[in-house]
């Protein structure tokens, strides 16, 4: 067995075989200095153990990270599908004024040149429109389309009609609102004939009654 074969033991300081783990002589383990040139046929074990744990510790934390980012985006796009949509008639003016997360906005259409004296607002929960009106109010009958405001003694359809308030024609608030029939209604008073009662401010496509400007 020629030097090549052999190396020296740091223990006993004998030459021994090549690949010889233990020491013969007193049975301790021999582990060579990382610095100091490999042997052949002696692997470096302690070299390769440690670049798999670096390896694995970085292909665990890509795993990690990736599984963090899907769970995010899962949340994110998770909507409730029990939700019922509530459909909410508006003005244009109020269409960015969202009420609630389930209402759907729908716009009605206004009488063309009226502005309302106040901000309109849900009188009614029933009501299919939002009303311009308050008590105190002036208000005119539409004439668009140029029909009549019936009015009645009860806010209701199937309340005695007594009497009409013609397109143009002014009325001043005095009660209100009451709400039937899905519709917002208001007690008025003519100012030309002094007819007095109930009358509807309009359905889900116009308005009969508009504010007027004092």
């Amino acid at each position: 067995m020629t030097e090549t074969d052999t190396f020296r033991c740091p223990h006993c300081s004998q030459r021994h075989p090549i690949g010889t783990l233990y020491c013969p002589i007193n049975g301790l383990p021999i582990e060579l200095p990382d610095a100091a040139p490999a042997l052949p046929g002696l692997p470096e074990i302690r070299k390769l153990n440690r670049w798999w744990l670096i390896g694995g510790a970085v292909l665990a934390g890509a795993i990690l990270c990736l599984a963090g980012i899907v769970t995010l985006s899962i949340l994110r796009a998770r909507v409730n599908p029990n939700i019922t949509p509530t459909v909410l008639v508006i003005l244009p003016s109020q269409a960015n004024n969202t009420p609630a997360p389930n209402v759907t906005l729908v716009v009605a259409t206004p009488q063309p040149g009226v502005t309302p004296l106040h901000e309109p607002w849900a009188a009614c929960p029933d009501a299919s429109y939002l009303s311009r009106l308050r008590i105190g109010d002036t208000a005119e009958v539409s004439s668009n389309p140029p029909l009549a405001n019936r009015v009645r003694s009860q806010p209701a359809t199937d309340a005695e009609v007594v009497g009409s308030i013609q397109p143009g024609e002014d009325a001043l608030v005095l009660d209100g609102p009451a709400c039937a029939n899905g519709w917002v209604w208001w007690k008025v008073r003519s100012n030309e004939t002094g007819l007095e009662g109930w009358t509807a401010e309009g359905d889900s496509s116009n308005y009969w009654l508009a504010p007027v400007s004092p």
